[in-house]
């Protein structure tokens, strides 16, 4: 039981530190429609690449924990650290 508690007390202090983004960058007043076409289509590959990083950590979280119940040690390799997860 105690095991849980400090499990679910840990998981609380998971993840990663935020990393925002100005709203507006220095060189927003420069770009013509092509730039912001060509940055639109790079934010949404970023996105894809992040979703499919999440989809493989989100499996291996799922593997370690139901093995887990076998041999609780293999707890400890859960990883909690969301690729892109900022919030």
């Amino acid at each position: 039981m105690s095991i849980v508690a400090l499990s679910a007390a840990l998981a609380g202090c998971a993840g990663r530190a935020p990393a925002p983004v100005a709203v507006v960058q220095p060189t927003d007043r420069y770009m013509d429609c092509t730039a912001i076409l060509a940055e639109v289509s790079g934010n949404n590959e970023r996105v894809k690449q992040l979703a499919a990083d999440k989809g493989l950590k989100t499996t291996q979280n799922v593997a370690a924990g139901v093995a887990g119940l076998f041999i609780p040690v293999l707890w400890f390799g859960m990883d909690f650290q969301v690729p892109g997860d900022d919030g």
